[in-house]
């Protein structure tokens, strides 16, 4: 159901009241949902501070999470942000801490604020359907390429055999060649000393 507020809570049964409250965050709930400018938040703060840590764990619970991530593109800060009626809640899921809540009001009524609302949802949710397609789409070109990676790492390994092969073949055919060389140039050391035998040539 929807309380004045704009609050979906679908019972008041317990729940669980895993997430903590900042500071600012008790004093949101005590400056906006309450909307009493007379209110001592910080007394009204004092005396309900259970109240108040039941009351947004339940528009977390009842709520909607509408973003899983990363606060901004250098990567700080995991957040999650959830959606109840108009009502934002920014959580941090690792700490389990409320950072921060508030209500969306774009100051032209609470049928205006509703309107923007639905349109706003449907298209973060086609946003969310195409990530989805994307991450499926990268998973199986993902898929596709480790395949032709381990072929060509098992074809790098098998050339490199070969690679090796070769050159083994060919340091085993340089050493005949210098051999060779070598025996020819001995058997021309012997024809010149049979010359200077010949010619009496002394040494």
């Amino acid at each position: 159901m929807n309380n004045e507020d704009g609050i979906i809570i679908k019972d008041e049964s317990q729940i669980e009241c895993k997430y903590a409250l900042t500071k600012h965050v008790q004093e949101r709930y005590a400056e906006r949902i309450m909307s009493n400018e007379d209110l001592n938040y910080n007394l009204f703060i004092a005396n309900h501070a259970e109240k108040i840590k039941v009351d947004i764990n339940k528009m977390i619970h009842y709520g909607t999470c509408i973003y899983s991530g990363m606060e901004s593109k250098d990567g700080r800060n995991s957040l999650d942000i959830y959606l109840n009626g108009a009502w934002i809640l920014i959580v941090n899921e690792k700490e389990k801490r409320v950072i921060t809540l508030y209500k969306v009001d774009l100051g032209a009524g609470e049928e205006f604020n509703k309107t923007y609302i639905d349109k706003m949802r449907t298209l973060i949710e086609e946003k969310k359907n195409e990530e989805e397609q994307y991450k499926l789409e990268y998973e199986r070109t993902k898929n596709d390429y480790a395949e032709i990676l381990e072929r060509n790492n098992n074809s790098i390994i098998e050339h490199r055999k070969i690679i090796k092969a070769l050159e083994c073949e060919n340091e085993h055919i340089n050493a005949l060649i210098e051999n060779g060389n070598t025996l020819a140039k001995e058997k021309m050391y012997e024809i010149r000393t049979l010359v200077n035998r010949l010619m009496g040539v002394k040494g």
